[in-house]
């Protein structure tokens, strides 16, 4: 049993949202999950750049394009790692920033892993 200061582990996508879309347009789904597989790990790359060199206007800006992709995806986990890192590089600091990033890359690499996977299924 767990207690009130638990908090449950959240899907990396909305399920309801992707039922919902799935059941009707699927192929569209899965052009909008190739698109995000295939530009936001490059954006990524282009963060841990922008992050190694304190380039924080950068950071942010390319912090708060991987926050609109994952939210048109009812992807929160992504989006709120995201936001979290925009936040700390409006900031500009380096150690949140660091401390984002590190959260943004496992939840952007689990929502990747998972689009893949939905794309493969068929």
């Amino acid at each position: 049993m767990g207690t009130s200061t638990d908090t449950p582990k959240k899907d990396v996508i909305d399920k309801e949202w992707l039922e919902r879309m799935a059941s009707t347009r699927k192929d569209f789904v899965k052009r909008m999950f190739s698109v995000f597989i295939a530009e936001e790990p490059k954006r990524l790359e282009k963060v841990k750049t922008a992050l190694e060199i304190n380039d924080f206007a950068e950071l942010k800006f390319l912090a708060h394009s991987i926050k609109g992709a994952a939210s048109t995806l009812g992807a929160e986990p992504t989006r709120a790692a995201a936001a979290a890192l925009e936040i700390a590089a409006r900031d500009e600091n380096s150690a949140e920033s660091q401390n984002c990033y590190s959260l943004l890359d496992e939840n952007l690499t689990s929502l990747v892993n998972f689009m893949q996977n939905f794309i493969d299924k068929e």
